[in-house]
This record gives C-alpha cells, structure tokens and sequence, in this order.
C-alpha cells in the first residue's frame, strides 16, 4: 500500500541496489519500484502454488505411508512461512526505498538484512528439526 499512496511523491531517479552497509550504489527510474513489487507477487504466488504439490519436494528422510502425511503437512508449513517471510523483506525493501527516494532517510539499515538472515535460518533449522521427529 505505501507504493501505492507515495508513487506520485518519487523523485524520477530511486535507489535500485545497496550496498552491505546499507548506502545506494545503483540509481534506477521511479518506474522500476513496480519491478519490485512484480516480483514480490510472483514470488509469492508461486510459493502458494508449490505448497501445494509436497509429493514432489525433495525430503531430508525417506517418505512412507506412516509419515507421508506428516511431513507434507511440515513442509507445506514451511513453504507458507518462508513465503511470508520473503514477502515481509520484500515489503521492507519496497518501503526502505522510497524513504530514501523522498530523502526522509539517507541510507537503509542493513540490520533488516541481517535479521531476515536470522530469521530464515530458524525457519530452516525448525524444518529439519520437525521433518527429523516426525520421520
């Protein structure tokens, strides 16, 4: 929603790349922010889509009849929360953005980055740790 209300407010060049301390080292036009948005959608949609279809994930143990169930339930999990978690960075990046674009900041905190790190490395470990107990 924050492109939506702030595009008419972009200046005609916003920050397209950042560097790891969080400073802009790549400038693109303001039309390119859809880019972002575009990819965020079909990120999300095809993880929604792949949800779906747990017969076909690879799986760190063998599947059987006693624990197919179980471990597509997990993975399915999994699935929705890493897409959840993708969305939210990319939200944060959409949004870091234009405030940098409309000055009301001058760099993007790279601890977002870092925390999103951290949070899907929990997310995976957990995976493996529940796939693990219900094999």
């Amino acid at each position: 929603f924050c492109l939506i209300i702030n595009y008419q407010s972009l200046p005609p060049s916003i920050p397209m790349h950042y560097n790891f301390k969080g400073e802009v080292d790549s400038w693109g036009s303001k039309e390119s922010i859809w880019l972002l948005a575009g990819i965020t959608a079909v990120i999300y949609i095809s993880m929604m889509f792949v949800a779906r279809i747990p017969h076909m994930f690879n799986y760190p143990f063998k599947i059987t009849a006693e624990n197919a169930e179980r471990q597509y339930r997990i993975a399915r999990t999994f699935i929705k929360l890493l897409s959840a978690e993708i969305v939210w960075l990319f939200a944060v990046l959409l949004c870091g953005t234009m405030e940098v674009a409309l000055n009301k900041a001058n760099t993007m905190s790279p601890v977002f980055i870092y925390f999103f790190l951290t949070v899907v490395l929990v997310s995976t470990i957990g995976f493996f740790v529940l796939s693990y107990r219900a094999k």
